[in-house]
């Protein structure tokens, strides 16, 4: 609940705030967490089924070469075999946003109180004209565009937006499920070969 909507509705408003789900009523305020409707129009179900989870051999020395080529001989081969051994999966229905929460989605949660300000003199970026990673580069004015994906946000960060949105993050095997789709072994869903400009 925004505290200062409120206040400046006083003149306008009689009673007390109605307070959204996940805060609860004090005098004149709401108290801990606003959530809000869960919006499931931008959901798509996930059938319940079998599919392949994990990376084979191949497959993970070809996740260390693509690192390698594409951002640095700093890739670390003990990245890929936490994917393995590659194995056969049951898994229920679920629902998942067929969208990515964009930088004004998250945005709202912060201004609600339920998520923290992205800091991005802690994160974490690619420096194109270096070929490196570093902590405080200045972000691409991209990066910060309303429409583009949310980054620089933590587990926590991202479980905080799910529970405002009325929502919870996909399991390990859900997200794998829903981006790699029932029997399927594709490594990219164009095929096996990396396609930088896909």
């Amino acid at each position: 609940w925004p505290g200062q909507a409120w206040s400046k509705m006083q003149s306008r408003c009689l009673g007390t705030p109605k307070c959204p789900p996940g805060t609860t009523q004090q005098a004149d305020s709401c108290t801990g967490r606003a959530t809000r409707q869960v919006d499931t129009n931008q959901m798509v179900e996930v059938p319940a089924g079998d599919y392949v989870r994990g990376s084979n051999n191949e497959s993970m020395l070809e996740g260390l070469r693509i690192c390698n080529e594409t951002y640095s001989t700093e890739c670390n081969m003990a990245w890929f075999t936490r994917e393995g051994p590659r194995k056969k999966v049951s898994i229920g229905a679920f629902k998942i946003d067929k969208f990515e929460v964009t930088n004004q989605q998250y945005l709202e949660c912060v201004k609600a109180g339920g998520c923290a300000p992205i800091q991005w003199d802690k994160c974490s970026l690619f420096n194109a004209e270096s070929g490196s990673w570093g902590v405080g580069i200045k972000p691409h004015e991209d990066l910060r565009k309303p429409g583009h994906p949310a980054i620089c946000t933590s587990w926590h960060d991202a479980n905080s937006f799910c529970s405002w949105a009325g929502k919870r993050l996909p399991t390990e095997s859900e997200w794998e499920k829903a981006a790699r789709g029932s029997e399927d072994t594709r490594e990219f869903p164009w095929g096996d070969k990396f396609d930088a400009t896909a």
